[in-house]
């Protein structure tokens, strides 16, 4: 990490956005917190000795700021990200960064001069770094499969289930495209929507099929089921490997004798020895590394493959 601290700000106050202020408060000099509801921003903004402000506008117009985390509902999103490249100010978006691939495409002018960065934070989970070391040592890949279940949200950010929850693995399937093909390119996306609402305007279960050049991935994603579960699963021709996200754990499977009178199967759980928060090493890789690993086109192209299992372009 640099030495000189940035200045940052944060814009969006809620649940999410008290992580973000917590770790901006670790990792940077955390100046000003911005929200609609001023008891929610005075909140924050005391917490960490922050200025409190209800007009990001003004808190833009007022503080010096590098950076800012956007932690607001997608609708707001890119509207707020603009008006802070403006300012020549670094944008972190949460996920997902826009509704419309318009509203992406509104920043392309100022991706030069100022740094944009999709949240996309299972890509900072230790257990993807595991994962990664693992995939080259169980063989041909045959399939990809992933599963997000969830309860029903409170909040009313007008979206379904595969924007708030599915997003997440449209994300890692083409980052394991690149790493096992270098080629993260969807060619074609095909899906099953359900409703349980009377209205059906927002899903909440889907089910995805997304095929790459050189292979196909499935996603199911719904917040019907009274759990929660986030799993992600590789087949090799050699061995599978099974992913937690929650426990924040991998398990190895392979078969012994197989083709002998007493075929069975052997598993190992591998536990990562970094334990970091995904969130953390997120923010620091936004407002440090020389290169951010995420840019505005990975929020396009992620963005478009979820706008297609939506039926919506």
């Amino acid at each position: 990490m640099a030495n000189k601290k940035k200045q940052t700000a944060l814009i969006g106050c809620g649940w999410f956005g008290r992580a973000h202020a917590r770790n901006l408060d670790n990792l940077s000099n955390l100046i000003a917190a911005c929200d609609v509801n001023e008891e929610v921003a005075n909140s924050v903004a005391s917490t960490y000795n922050a200025r409190a402000y209800t007009d990001y506008q003004k808190m833009l117009d007022e503080e010096e700021i590098d950076a800012v985390n956007v932690v607001t509902p997608p609708k707001y999103i890119p509207k707020i990200a603009l008006e802070c490249a403006k300012k020549g100010v670094d944008v972190l978006m949460e996920k997902p960064c826009a509704l419309k691939l318009s509203e992406l495409d509104s920043l392309r002018d100022y991706e030069d001069s100022v740094r944009f960065m999709p949240g996309f934070l299972e890509l900072f989970n230790p257990v993807v770094d595991e994962l990664k070391e693992q995939v080259g040592s169980i063989g041909e890949i045959m399939a990809i499969n992933s599963s997000r279940i969830g309860l029903y949200p409170k909040r009313n950010w007008g979206i379904g289930v595969m924007m708030d929850l599915g997003v997440h693995d449209v994300y890692l399937h083409r980052e394991l495209a690149r790493l096992i093909y270098n080629d993260t390119t969807v060619v074609e996306v095909s899906s099953m929507l359900r409703y349980m609402s009377s209205e059906e305007k927002y899903e909440d279960a889907i089910f995805v099929l997304l095929k790459f050049h050189k292979m196909v991935t499935c996603i199911t994603a719904n917040w019907i089921t009274p759990s929660k579960a986030r799993w992600l699963t590789l087949a090799g021709s050699d061995a599978s490997i099974e992913v937690d996200f929650i426990t924040g754990t991998i398990k190895r499977i392979w078969g012994e004798n197989l083709k002998g009178d007493y075929p069975r199967s052997v598993e190992k759980l591998i536990i990562p020895l970094r334990r970091e928060e995904p969130l953390k090493r997120e923010i620091s890789s936004f407002l440090y590394d020389k290169t951010p690993p995420l840019d505005l086109q990975d929020a396009h192209e992620v963005l478009k493959t979820t706008l297609k299992a939506l039926h919506q372009i």
